[in-house]
C-alpha cells in the first residue's frame, strides 16, 4: 500500500500545493491506483520543439531555476541487491527500482521506491536530512525515523548503492479538469558506479544516450487531450528506456535484453 508521500523541492523548502505534485505522488493523498508515466526517445531536435510546445500549453515548473535555461540538477543513488536482480529484472523485482534523489545541493534528500507496470506507476517518497542516510548503512531498526518503511527494505533484501546518476530536467506542469499534466525532458545524462548513498552530482563519467533526450508525459488515467495533442503533433512513438539500467550497461555490467 503506497502511504503519504513528499514531494521533493529542488530548490527551496516550500511545500508546494498538492495539485503541483507529479501525479504518481498525489495517488499517495488518497486515491489508491496507479498513475500513468509514457516515455519517449528523441533526438534533440525534437526536444527542443517539445520544449516550445510545453511553454505554450503548460506551465513551468516552479521549481526550475532560470540561472539553468529553467532546468534542473538531478543526483540519483539507484540500489540493487548483490545479485543485481534489479539489474537482471529477476522475479519478484521487475519492474521495481530504490533510489535515492537529490536535486541539485540540497541537504534535504529524498527516499523512494517505485513501482511500474507497463506505463503505470506508484510512487512512495520521504525526504530526510541527507545526514541520516548514514543509517541505511546499518541493519539496526530507528522506528520513529521517517525514512524507516525505506530502511526495512533494504535490511531485507540486503539493498546496497551501486550506481549514481545525474541528468538535467526541464519539467512543465499544469493543474486541468483532467488532473494534473507533467511533461520532462532529461538531457545530459552521465554516470559512474558508486559504493556510497549520498547522491554527490556526477561531473565526469560514462554517459547514455548523447543527442537524445528522455521525455516523460504523466498524467492520472487515459490520455489527456493536451498529451493527445502533443503526440500527434511531434509524431511521437512510445519507447521503453531505463537510465538505470542503460548506465550499468556502459558502465560495463552485463545487462540482459528483453
Amino acid at each position: 500500500m503506497i502511504t503519504p508521500a513528499v514531494n521533493a523541492l529542488p530548490l527551496n523548502e516550500t511545500q508546494p500545493d498538492a495539485s503541483l505534485l507529479s501525479p504518481s505522488l498525489q495517488l499517495a493523498r488518497g486515491s489508491g491506483h496507479e498513475a500513468f508515466e509514457v516515455k519517449f526517445l528523441v533526438p534533440e531536435a525534437v526536444a527542443v520543439s517539445i520544449e516550445a510546445w510545453g511553454q505554450r500549453h503548460l506551465d513551468i515548473d516552479p521549481y526550475a531555476d532560470p540561472e539553468r535555461a529553467n532546468s534542473y540538477q538531478t543526483t540519483t543513488v539507484y540500489l540493487d541487491t548483490e545479485q543485481f536482480d534489479i539489474m537482471h529484472q529477476a522475479p519478484g523485482f521487475r519492474g521495481r527500482k530504490l533510489r535515492v534523489r537529490r536535486y541539485g545541493s540540497e541537504e534535504m534528500i529524498s527516499v523512494e521506491r517505485k513501482v511500474r507496470h507497463k506505463d503505470r506507476v506508484r510512487k512512495r517518497r520521504t525526504r530526510v536530512p541527507v545526514a541520516d542516510l548514514e543509517r541505511l548503512g546499518n541493519d539496526e531498526a530507528a522506528p520513529d525515523w521517517p525514512g524507516e518503511w525505506f530502511h526495512t527494505r533494504v535490511v531485507r533484501k540486503k539493498f546496497r548503492p551501486v550506481c549514481c546518476i545525474t541528468y538535467d530536467r526541464t519539467a512543465f506542469i499544469k493543474p486541468t479538469d483532467e488532473g494534473t499534466l507533467r511533461l520532462t525532458l532529461d538531457r545530459n545524462i552521465r554516470g559512474e558506479a558508486i559504493s556510497h548513498w549520498v547522491p554527490s552530482p556526477v561531473v565526469e563519467g560514462a554517459q547514455i544516450l548523447a543527442g537524445q533526450v528522455i521525455c516523460e508525459l504523466k498524467f492520472r488515467d487515459a490520455m489527456p487531450g493536451l498529451f493527445k495533442q502533443l503526440v500527434g503533433e511531434m509524431q511521437l512513438t512510445p519507447g521503453s528506456v531505463s537510465k538505470y539500467r542503460g548506465m550499468m550497461k556502459a558502465l560495463g555490467f552485463l545487462v540482459p535484453s528483453h
